[in-house]
């Protein structure tokens, strides 16, 4: 049997009737040919999880036949007897800002990685329903930028800066270093990395700590002149992520 008759019958368990030739070869093609006939058993298991869903959330039947593929190829590796339908609580406010972000590829995919966590027996306590609020109020800069961090974790700190020269420390300010982030990730609109920034806190995804510091500092001189003994205030800001934050990223973000 070859890859298309496959994904015909992948798509028949997932009720799609009519099979396009671009959800083919976007969606089903690579797990296609890594699974084979085991794929149509696991869409027959999602097909199942999501039934439920059908009468009681608005929207779903505009995105059914995507989510349905979508949800199908991110779960392809699971064993189909560990796959349930999604707690309402998740899955229900999931859906219905899925209906009106669908055209956001970013915040499109931090939903269905959600609504996955939640399909998997094993993993489901780690889609906390808080995270559909949280994915509602970013931007598609801001997924960006989430993506962008991937390589940190709780005991990384992002971005640091000190401003006494003298010391191990950044010259940069927070708000340069962040810009040169979104910058990398591509941003759409470099003049809100401010904005972004805020927003990150605000949300308790990343967490700023500034501090001020005395340091004594011994008469003496160098090339620029001389000066007196007398106390230095070394201020430093610090941005992490915080342990909600970094769960909501490995959870939404599919780490």
């Amino acid at each position: 049997m070859d890859d298309m008759d496959t994904a015909i019958k992948v798509a028949k368990e997932l009720g799609i009737k009519e099979i396009a030739p671009k959800v083919y070869e976007d969606l089903l093609q690579p797990s296609v040919q890594e699974l084979g006939q085991g794929l149509v058993v696991v869409a027959k298991a999602i097909s199942v999880s999501l039934a439920p869903l059908e009468a009681t959330v608005w929207g779903y039947e505009r995105i059914k036949e995507w989510l349905s593929i979508k949800l199908t190829k991110k779960l392809a590796s699971k064993d189909p007897s560990t796959l349930q339908t999604p707690p309402l609580i998740v899955a229900g406010p999931a859906l219905m800002n899925l209906a009106f972000a669908y055209d956001e590829a970013g915040l499109r995919e931090m939903y269905v990685n959600l609504l996955a966590t939640s399909m998997d027996k094993f993993e489901s306590e780690k889609a906390h329903p808080s995270y559909v609020q949280i994915i509602q109020q970013l931007s598609s800069d801001e997924a960006k930028i989430l993506g962008g961090l991937k390589d940190f974790d709780l005991t990384t700190t992002i971005f640091y800066y000190n401003d006494n020269e003298s010391i191990d420390s950044n010259s940069k300010t927070i708000s340069s270093q962040f810009k040169l982030l979104c910058y990398s990730v591509g941003v759409s609109n470099i003049s809100q990395s401010d904005t972004y920034l805020d927003n990150l806190i605000r949300l308790r995804i990343l967490a700023e700590t500034k501090s001020t510091e005395a340091r004594y500092v011994s008469a003496g001189g160098d090339c620029s002149g001389t000066w007196e003994a007398h106390i230095s205030q070394d201020y430093s800001d610090i941005i992490e992520f915080t342990e909600y934050g970094y769960d909501f990223v490995k959870v939404c973000l599919g780490y």
